[in-house]
């Protein structure tokens, strides 16, 4: 799906092994992807601790299946989840904020 449908005649009679570049295209992004995580690992944190991904891999997820993986859709879904996010930090501030607000008007 990364490449247009009319293209593929093209790579194959150019004699591009379509299933191999596609395979080698998966093997580079992940290692640069683990390659990254290990330096921020060793470099920014020098431990592994846990959390250290803020939980962003399900989010993900769900943003690419409502934007039904597409890059205009998973813009929209992803700009919905960030107000949703900031939303929900919102109101448990003002939560929070109540609760100490109680507490200290309670001991006076």
């Amino acid at each position: 799906r990364a490449f247009h449908r009319h293209l593929l005649p093209l790579l194959l009679a150019a004699g591009i092994d379509v299933r191999a570049a596609v395979a080698l295209a998966f093997l580079t992004s992940g290692a640069l992807a683990g390659l990254s995580g290990i330096i921020e690992v060793s470099a920014l944190h020098a431990r592994l601790k846990d959390g250290i991904s803020g939980d962003y891999g399900f989010t993900g997820i769900l943003v690419a299946l409502l934007g039904r993986l597409h890059p205009v859709g998973v813009l929209i879904a992803g700009v919905f989840f960030a107000i949703l996010t900031i939303g929900l930090v919102g109101m448990l501030l003002d939560a929070v904020f109540a609760r100490l607000q109680k507490a200290v008007t309670y001991v006076d």
